[in-house]
This record gives C-alpha cells, structure tokens and sequence, in this order.
C-alpha cells in the first residue's frame, strides 16, 4: 500500500512540476486558486461529515444493517454540501480577492453531489484487511484523477482543467464503488429509526474529524487569506513536496493501523508490541528519508520547478521535519479511535490548531512563508509529549485491564 501511494504521489508531483513550468508566471496564483477550491469542497465536507463510515468498519453486520440509510445520508449530505458552496461563493471571491474563484466554485458543486452516490461498500476491502486491493484502487483513482486533470489543463490551458480531472475521478469513483462491490444499498431500504442510533455512536468521531481537518488544512486558509493567492500557491506547493517525502507513510499507517488494531485489541500485549514496532520503524524511515531531502532541497527545488521557485526551499526544509513528527503521530491516534479515547485526539487536535492558529498570525507577516511553516512545526513539535503519554496510558490501561 506504502509502494503504490508513494508511486501516487510521485506522479502527482511530476504534474505538479509540469504544470508549473507551463503556467509560468500566472503558475502560482492559478494553482492558489486550485488549491482554494479544494479546500472549501473539504472543509464542507467535514463540517457535515456523518462519521459513518468509521463505525461500520468495526463490524460487517453493521454495513448490511445500515448501508441503505448509510447511503441515503450521504447523497443527502452531497446536495447539502453543494448549496453551502453554491451560497457562500460571493463572500469567498470577495474574501480571497479573487475574481477567478467564481467559476472554479460553481464546476466544483459537481463533486459533492457526485461523491453523495458512492456505494458503502467500499469500506469492505478495509473491513476484510484487504489493503492490497484497496490500495490498488485508491492508487487506479488518484492516476485517473492526475492523468484526466493533466489532459484537461493541456486542452484549456488553465488549472481548471484540474478541477475537471477531480470531477472525473469521483465519477469513475462512483461507477467502480458499484461495479466492484455485490452488496448494494437500495433506496426503499432507508429507515429513520436507524439514524439517531448512528449518530449516537459517532458524535464524538465527527467533532474530532473537525478539529483534526482544521488542524491540517486551517492553515492554508490563513496562508490564503495573509499572503495572498499567489503566496498560498507557493506554500501549497512546498507542502505537497514535503508531504510526499515525510507524512505519506505516516497517513498509511493511520489508514491501515485501525482495522488491524481491532482484530488484535483481545490481545492487549501484542497490541503493545506492535505499536512500538510500528513507531521505532517509523522513526528510523523518517530519518532515512529526511536527512537527505533536507540537505538537497535548494538544488531539487531548481531542477524540478525552475528559479522563480526557490522561495519556497527554506520553508519546505522545515515542512520535511514538521511532516517527519506528523507521519509518527499518525500512528498513534487509531489508538484511541479503537479504545474510545476519542476525546483525548480532540483534546490534542484543538491544542495544536492553537498553537497552529496563534503561529501563523504572528510569524506569516514579519517571515512570510518561513513564518507559516515554523508555525506548522510548533503545532506539531509542542503536542507530541502530550500524545505520547496519552498513548502509553492508552496501552496501559489495557493491559491491566486484561
């Protein structure tokens, strides 16, 4: 799954390269507002995410008793998310200055609606520890997402042609979540009575999604709003370099760890074991993967993107070492998802989206871009004592409890 993501991810920064060097110029401002886009579609989202998902993983029977409801509240959820974009639209031009977004909001109402139909199912590869095929079809998704985007952008000649490819892989999405899957969800089988039971379950899980979206993604909005389209355009850029080097392994292991920790969680020992095996190796990758990244980052920089990008060299070397301290943190929260300590992730979240928050609206005027992603590590530096004690607490709670 690591192989495959990575694979991913090095495609998508060899389009992120090629797209740089053919806008030229207009490159980082066009690619600000790209990024602008996909932040509104996510931050939607989850602020009307249902946490679903999470709590039908557990268990099979759960997916074939609410996947009709499940899928139900997602289309739902889909034309509701649309709206909110379809209304805050003017106020979003006017905020950013920026007279482009207009037409990128009002192509991207597509995607919301369109995720709404994917099948539940899905989530059966994750339930079954099938990582390969999962892996094989997030990886099909984003090459057809990159690729279409890529295609599309040469024929308009401007990001939005990125957008169409997002639009296109979530249809294909929808298309595979059928095709693939026997079990699926049927209108007439939505049940109400069904709902505040879900809900019950995942109250917690969806406030925590929130504070941990806003705490990895809170800072391109400051970014965008401090510095400007183009200074967001740069700074994205550093971090989707930084984050294929450092954080990809650590959001493979916070995706694969879960189901994995909830087959062994009768075994509390081995549990412990294993988190400790999975965060020494961690530690020992990121080592291995940073030093030279880090060192090499000014002449990488150059080569890839061109001159006019060099602005973002010291920033990303220090996005390398606050991505490295991410990756492990990663590992460590499906802890307490498993454990029902989900309030200790939120805990933890809100902290560090303070310190984020605090960070980037003194330091981003004075340093700019050096000053947003110093901000970025001291949200992650100064919370990792905190999570690891809430971590050892976690396993050792179960052990005596065992």
């Amino acid at each position: 799954m690591s192989l495959m993501r990575y694979g991913t991810k090095a495609f998508s920064l060899l389009r992120l390269v090629i797209v740089a060097r053919l806008l030229g110029v207009t490159g980082p401002y066009q690619l600000g507002t790209f990024g602008i886009v996909l932040l509104v579609i996510a931050i939607t989202e989850v602020f009307t995410q249902t946490g679903i998902n999470l709590i039908l993983i557990k268990d099979r029977k759960l997916l074939a008793k609410y996947i009709d409801t499940a899928w139900i509240v997602s289309i739902v959820r889909g034309f509701l998310i649309s709206g909110i974009i379809w209304l805050i639209t003017p106020w979003l031009t006017q905020f950013y200055g920026n007279s482009s977004l207009e037409l990128y909001l009002h192509w991207a109402l597509l995607i919301p609606i369109l995720r709404g139909f994917i099948n539940p199912a899905i989530i059966s590869y994750q339930q079954d520890l099938q990582f390969g095929k999962e892996s094989l079809l997030r990886t099909s998704l984003q090459f057809f997402d990159i690729l279409s985007g890529f295609l599309f952008l040469l024929f308009v000649g401007n990001a939005i042609g990125l957008l169409w490819g997002v639009i296109a892989g979530v249809l294909l999405e929808v298309v595979l979540s059928f095709s693939l899957f026997k079990q699926w969800p049927k209108i007439l089988g939505f049940r109400v009575s069904l709902l505040l039971p879900l809900f019950r379950e995942t109250k917690f899980v969806i406030i925590n999604g929130m504070v941990t979206y806003l705490n990895e993604n809170l800072d391109d909005i400051l970014v965008g709003k401090l510095l400007g389209t183009a200074g967001l355009g740069f700074y994205q850029t550093a971090y989707k370099f930084s984050s294929a080097v450092t954080i990809e392994i650590g959001n493979t292991l916070r995706d694969t760890l879960y189901p994995i920790y909830a087959k062994i969680q009768s075994q509390p020992e081995k549990l412990a074991k294993m988190v400790d095996k999975v965060q020494t190796e961690q530690i020992i990758f990121s080592g291995l993967v940073i030093l030279p990244a880090f060192f090499f980052t000014r002449p990488a920089v150059s080569f890839f993107l061109g001159h006019q990008w060099l602005i973002i060299a010291p920033a990303l070397q220090i996005l390398l070492l606050s991505g490295s301290l991410r990756g492990i943190m990663n590992a460590w929260f499906p802890l307490f998802l498993l454990r029902d300590k989900v309030s200790w992730s939120f805990y933890i979240n809100s902290l560090s989206t303070i310190i984020m928050i605090l960070g980037i609206g003194f330091l981003s005027k004075p340093f700019g871009l050096v000053g947003a992603a110093m901000a970025i590590f001291m949200s992650v530096a100064l919370v990792i004592p905190f999570l690891w004690f809430a971590k050892k607490q976690v396993l050792r709670e179960m052990i005596e409890h065992d």
